[in-house]
């Protein structure tokens, strides 16, 4: 049964399981959000930020592994990244690895929007897929 299977006439047994799935995936989704925009919140306010930050990224990776995703993709912001972030542009590893090693956000981004001394790191993880 497909994640959307449950909109399609009238709902079968399991649709219950489907809906509960995606209502934990939307709720992943929801957290690393809220984490990212808590962490936007306190780097305006010059406030340790890094540790909330990194906690969005663990709810990214989170929401894809509840999704099936087994590698990832690290996302920068193309030419606007900076030279820390570009090279990590492109990555891909595997969700353990993520999780181990949580390569961004990078400590050291320069990327700096308000000019208040630290990096905001824009990075995140995006699905790998394959070339079939």
């Amino acid at each position: 049964m497909g994640l959307f299977d449950f909109l399609k006439g009238k709902p079968k047994q399991k649709s219950s399981n489907t809906i509960d799935q995606y209502s934990n995936i939307k709720a992943l989704h929801n957290e690393s959000m809220m984490y990212f925009q808590k962490a936007r919140e306190l780097y305006e306010n010059n406030e340790e930020f890094f540790p909330t930050l990194q906690e969005s990224a663990r709810f990214q990776l989170l929401n894809h592994q509840k999704n099936g995703i087994d590698r990832v993709e690290i996302l920068a912001a193309g030419s606007q990244s900076c030279k820390v972030c570009r090279v990590f542009e492109g990555m891909v590893v595997t969700i353990e690895e993520a999780f181990e090693n949580m390569p961004i956000p990078h400590k050291n981004c320069k990327h700096n929007p308000n000019e208040n001394g630290d990096g905001f790191c824009r990075c995140l993880y995006i699905p790998y897929i394959e070339d079939v």
